[in-house]
Formats: structure tokens, sequence, C-alpha cells
């Protein structure tokens, strides 16, 4: 048997964000490194997932349940104590720091693990424009809670109230109750993930030692993550530029890029509409009329491509954008809607052109390179025009009139330092 490696403990948050982004520093890490992962319990049912999990480099994985509140808390309390001490890691490699998991894991790192290196890498779209984004959340469970209690369609500002509200409760419950009973600390995370709010004196403390680092990749996301008074930030190439096709191969098999135009929607600025006055029949008029003219457009500009679209997994729930769907599809006979529950990553890969709004996986297809990514800011949205900071990695267009027909020239792959310099094997 061959001399054990170093280990990496790796946090990657959600499944959809795993990949996203989590499984690229996996696959550029795997070969030098041995892995255990803490990820929730549903990971176990995604075949993509089980398929990486039957990978020598994965020595352990902890599958955490998030069935009733306490017992959630108390089993990060346990097991990521247990996992520590058994494996005794030299990088931690983290999706956030700020969420209820993240906190155990750095409570427990900082007792047993105290020489290892914290990484936090960048995990989607920085958002520039971070109250416009956090508003577009909030937005849709005010609109939810409205559509539960329709009383409350009439008194949005009460509704509002009321999630922020259920948001403080959450927050205090979830980063001081139970984590006071449970391991008998209060946490103070960077940013309450429950309400938006930034805490920039915690944000400064825990983010600048000299064993935490925030793994980032384009100059303008860098300089609003400062603003936050984060300054432990090392600039990276994004791993999925190195190895995002080998990773679809290995999930998919053989693939090739085709002539397909891939429409992806956001989801949650139009519950800001509403919550702003707009009727819903009028607004969905509005939306659907403006993609019909766009698809119309996108079609002359790209002769022969196919046109598909896939739906945000909220959507298909939404009422509202049934509506928008069933009057796009009224107008555009040649559009096809793929599955919600599809992976976007995969279809991005396939596609040639890519276009939606304000949704974080037009900054993914940029970072892949190659393709024609195309920020559309006609809808009215507030933030809108959030991917106008973007112009070096897509293509930002707020007139029709102006559609791009080929990708940027520019090479996201000059950014500095590929991922593996930062993992040097110290054993």
């Amino acid at each position: 048997m061959g001399k054990m490696k170093e280990i990496i403990i790796m946090q990657p948050g959600p499944l959809h964000l795993f990949w996203t982004i989590g499984v690229y520093y996996f696959w550029q890490l795997k070969d030098r490194y041995d892995f255990v992962f803490i990820v929730s319990e549903n990971y176990r049912d995604n075949e993509q997932f089980m398929k990486l999990a039957a990978l020598d480099s994965i020595r352990h994985i902890e599958y955490m349940s998030d069935k009733g509140i306490w017992r959630k808390h108390f089993n990060y309390h346990r097991k990521l104590k247990k996992n520590l001490q058994m494996y005794s890691p030299t990088y931690f490699l983290m999706h956030n720091r700020s969420y209820v998991e993240n906190q155990y894991l750095l409570y427990w790192a900082h007792r047993i693990c105290p020489n290892a290196i914290r990484y936090y890498y960048q995990n989607g779209r920085m958002s520039l424009r971070w109250k416009d984004d956090f508003s577009a959340r909030k937005a849709e469970k005010v609109k939810i809670l409205a559509e539960k209690y329709p009383r409350l369609l009439k008194h949005l500002g009460l509704a509002g109230e009321l999630v922020e509200m259920h948001n403080s409760f959450a927050f205090f419950l979830n980063l001081k109750v139970l984590p006071l009973l449970v391991c008998r600390t209060l946490f103070r995370p960077p940013v309450n993930v429950f309400t938006g709010h930034i805490d920039r004196q915690a944000t400064y403390e825990q983010s600048n030692t000299n064993r935490d680092h925030l793994l980032a990749y384009l100059d303008n996301e860098i300089a609003a993550y400062r603003t936050q008074g984060i300054k432990n930030i090392l600039q990276i190439r994004h791993p999925l530029t190195e190895s995002a096709m080998d990773v679809f191969k290995f999930l998919y098999g053989d693939f090739r890029e085709s002539n397909i135009i891939l429409i992806l929607p956001s989801y949650g600025f139009t519950s800001r509409m509403i919550e702003s006055g707009w009727q819903r029949d009028d607004l969905v008029n509005h939306v659907a009329g403006k993609w019909c003219v766009a698809l119309e457009k996108f079609s002359k500009n790209f002769p022969g491509f196919e046109l598909r679209m896939k739906l945000h997994p909220g959507a298909v729930k939404d009422p509202l954008w049934r509506d928008i769907i069933k009057e796009i599809l009224l107008h555009v006979q040649n559009l096809q809607i793929i599955a919600a529950s599809e992976s976007a990553e995969w279809y991005v890969v396939q596609s040639r052109v890519i276009v939606g709004d304000v949704t974080s996986v037009l900054w993914w297809a940029g970072m892949l390179g190659g393709k024609i990514v195309i920020s559309l800011d006609i809808f009215g949205y507030p933030g809108g025009g959030e991917l106008e900071f973007y112009k070096g990695l897509l293509h930002y267009v707020d007139n029709l009139e102006e559609i791009p027909t080929g990708p940027l020239s520019e090479d996201i792959k000059k950014h500095p330092q590929d991922l593996q310099h930062l993992f040097p094997n110290r054993g």
C-alpha cells in the first residue's frame, strides 16, 4: 500500500453549488490530495456525485442530515469534531464562512487543527450590488408568503415585515441560541445570511488571519470584497477554465458543442416588480413580450440555431412564470423547454450561444470561455443592469438592435496563478 496523501476537508455547500464551482477545485487537486467531504444528505441521491464518490482520492464522505433543527446542530457539532480528530487535515476548502455549517466547522478547526490553512472559495458571481441582490431574495419570500395567505397580497408591506421578523428570528436561533446550547458558544458570522447584513468587524477579524484566505477571480469582484473588510484575497484562474471539459466527459461521456441558443431567465426579480406595484397580468404580458421580441431577434441573427429555454427550478412552481412561458410558447413555435431539474452547466457546454438576464449561469459561461454569452437588460428589473459590470467577461445588451454574433476576444485564463500553487504538499 502506497503512502497516504495529505488530507483536504472540503465543505462545498448545496449540491447545485458543488456542480457550479466546487467540483472543479476537487478535480484540480484530487491527484495530489485525498479528500474528506462534508455534504448534505441529498448528495447521496445524485447519480453524478456517486460516480465521483467511487474515486480513490475521496477518503471519506460525511453525509449530514438536515432533518430536525436540534438534530442538525448536534450532528454538526459531534460529527465535525470526529472528522477533524480522525483525519487531521492540512487544508480546509470551504464554500463560505457565514452559514451555520461553516461556523461549526470553523469552531472545531480552530481548536483541533489550528495550523491548517483555511481557503474559502468564491462560489459564484459576486453581487456587486449586494442590496439589490438580497432584495430580490427577500421579495421572493414575500411573494411566497402572500400566496400562502392571500389576504397579504393587499398588504405586501406587512408581508415584508413578517419576512424580516422571521429572518431575524432564524438568525438568532441558528447562530446564537442553539450553538450556545450545543457547544457553549455564540457564532458571529461575517455576513448574516438571513438578513443580508454585513458585519464588517467580524469580517475583518475572521478573514485576515495568516490561516484564512479567500480565493477569487476577477478584479472588480475582488475590489468589492475589499470594501467588506477582506484583505487576505488570492486571485486565481477559476479552476473550471482548466478542468470543465474533463469533468463533463467523466460525468456524462463524450459530447460536442452544437448550434444551440440556450435561454436562461432569472427567478426572483419578477417578485420585486410585483412588490413595486406591478399588476400580475401586466407583468406576465410585459416579461413574455420582451422575451418574444428577443427570441425573434436571436433567431434572425443566428439562422439555423435551435432555441432552448431552461427555467430556474423555483420558477416551475410559480403560477406567474407558468403563465409567462405559456404566453411565450404561443408566439415562439420553435422553442424547446428543458426540464428545470437538468444541469444548466451541462447544457451550457453543449451550446454556442447563452442568453439570460442577471442569472449567475452567465458568469459561469463567461468563465468557461469561447461562448457567445449575453446578458439582456431589457425587462426593467430592479438591479437588472448588474452584469454591466462584467463587460470583460460577457456581452451586456440593453438594446436588441445591438445583439453580438461572436464571443469576446479577451482570454480570462490570463488571470494570474493556477490553483495548484496554493496547495504545496507540507508533509
